[in-house]
């Protein structure tokens, strides 16, 4: 499958530096792809906005517009345009047609990624009037089994994997998920 590579893009003008590349990855400016003979180039912008970043709209906002950028993808490939976890719309990528743009409709704060075969960007966020994106309360509960049926609430037979995995967090988590 080859080896998997944390891509970042860098602003205009900066060189390629352990610290400039650090701080691309502290801010969420990432692509992860596995290595190919011939990788794929993904990146993507929400409204202008580029990998990680924060977009505030306003209620009134019903769309936004995702431009997908996918130039060097060689094999007549897919791509998915995810919202909150979801895939949105899956296109087949050309090599004739390099930027994919999309109208994605937007009624509360979410999250947007793309992903391909081969990579997966990091998420912008969209934020509607400043507020946080939640999880349903269903995800919620899923967390809360999972940890009932893997941390120490019942199952011996992976009690110690639970304790590795989640250490003294496990408490803290159980609270949070609980809360």
């Amino acid at each position: 499958l080859g080896y998997v590579h944390t891509m970042v893009p860098l602003e205009s003008g900066a060189s390629f530096t352990f610290q400039n590349y650090i701080n691309s990855v502290r801010d969420g400016k990432t692509v992860i792809r596995r290595t190919t003979a011939v990788p794929d180039y993904l990146d993507f912008r929400v409204n202008g906005f580029g990998l990680g970043s924060d977009l505030n709209v306003s209620t009134n906002t019903s769309f936004v517009t995702v431009e997908i950028d996918a130039r060097s993808a060689t094999s007549n490939g897919k791509a998915d345009l995810i919202v909150n976890g979801n895939v949105l719309q899956s296109i087949n990528i050309t090599n004739n047609l390099t930027t994919y743009t999309f109208l994605v409709p937007i009624n509360k704060s979410s999250w947007i990624a793309v992903r391909t075969p081969d990579a997966h960007t990091a998420a912008t966020f969209v934020l509607v009037n400043g507020k946080a994106i939640r999880n349903d309360p269903a995800s919620a509960l899923k967390w809360r089994d999972y940890l009932e049926q893997y941390y120490n609430w019942g199952i011996t037979e992976t009690r110690e994997d639970g304790q590795i995995v989640f250490g003294t967090s496990a408490p803290i988590i159980r609270a949070k998920v609980d809360e």
